[in-house]
């Protein structure tokens, strides 16, 4: 006969063979996958932890775990990721938003409000993840999604119908950096590749399943930063902004090489406490 397993049985037994295999998150993990599996919110599991979990359900969860020990993400496993709160629909096509990325959203809400609109630029666009949750939480906002892999653009024109609807103004472009691009944006978010050649060949585990093109930035992790920086004065409106994340090893050349175009920026550091931000000033 075959065991018979509760909500509360299954979360126990997994949290241990998760910590016994080192998975990161272990006991968010088991919650997430079981909670996707049973279509409950991952709160709602501690409402039901008697509930039986059928056959059929726990050979999807069987499936889940072997793939997580294996080193893949949860987001990807159940092709969902939470940002700024907001559910966004994912694949391995695209990066996992990352919450260190939500300061961007935050200081373009900001800037956004101060303005009471404006045109916005997301390049490097992803899941959509900045430029929707910009104009989901702020009125009267255009938003231009752009991205290089047209398997991420697709991926953010799914988010941001759901998410956005079809009264607010977007639109999607698929190109390298500007390239397809007629406006001039008021401000431009850009989260590009930025791990040097050091650091992608000494990748956590779970970061091997992303999409690398996403993650290399060259050398010293700024090639394709240095290009964008290049680039922007042709697409920026006066007093406009533009917000870029990068890597803190990168901080004092991306530091320098903006000083020498002579533009007025200001770094942020993030909540461990690492330089990940610069903000630009037109």
């Amino acid at each position: 006969m075959i065991k018979e397993w509760t909500i509360k049985e299954l979360l126990e037994v997994t949290k241990k063979y998760f910590i016994q295999k080192k998975v990161s998150e272990p006991r968010l993990s088991s919650e997430l996958l079981l909670a996707d599996i049973l279509d409950l919110k991952r709160l709602d599991l501690y409402l039901k932890f008697d509930k039986l979990v059928s056959e059929n359900e726990l050979c999807k969860y069987r499936n889940f775990v072997k793939e997580r020990i294996k080193g893949v993400p949860i987001q990807y496993l159940i092709n969902r990721a939470e940002f700024f709160g907001l559910s966004f629909n994912i694949n391995d096509k695209v990066l996992i938003p990352r919450p260190e990325t939500e300061f961007i959203v935050e200081k373009s809400i900001d800037f956004l409000k101060a303005r009471k609109g404006g045109t916005l630029i997301d390049i490097g666009t992803g899941c959509g993840a900045i430029g929707i949750a910009s104009s989901y939480y702020v009125d009267d906002v255009e938003v231009i999604f752009s991205d290089i892999s047209k398997d991420a653009v697709d991926i953010t024109k799914e988010n941001a119908e759901r998410l956005l609807g079809v009264n607010r103004k977007y639109s999607f472009n698929t190109g390298n950096l500007f390239e397809g691009i007629k406006v001039k944006g008021d401000i431009i978010t850009a989260n590009l590749p930025y791990l040097n050649r050091e650091q992608m060949e000494n990748l956590q585990l779970e970061v091997t399943y992303e999409p690398g093109f996403a993650l290399e930035g060259g050398e010293d992790g700024l090639d394709i930063i240095k290009v964008f920086i290049d680039s922007i004065g042709d697409y920026i409106n006066k007093k406009g902004e533009v917000i870029i994340e990068f890597d803190d090893s990168g901080k004092e050349i991306l530091e320098s090489y903006i000083n020498e175009k002579g533009l007025e920026n200001t770094f942020y550091k993030d909540y461990n406490n690492l330089y990940r931000y610069c903000i630009i000033n037109f």
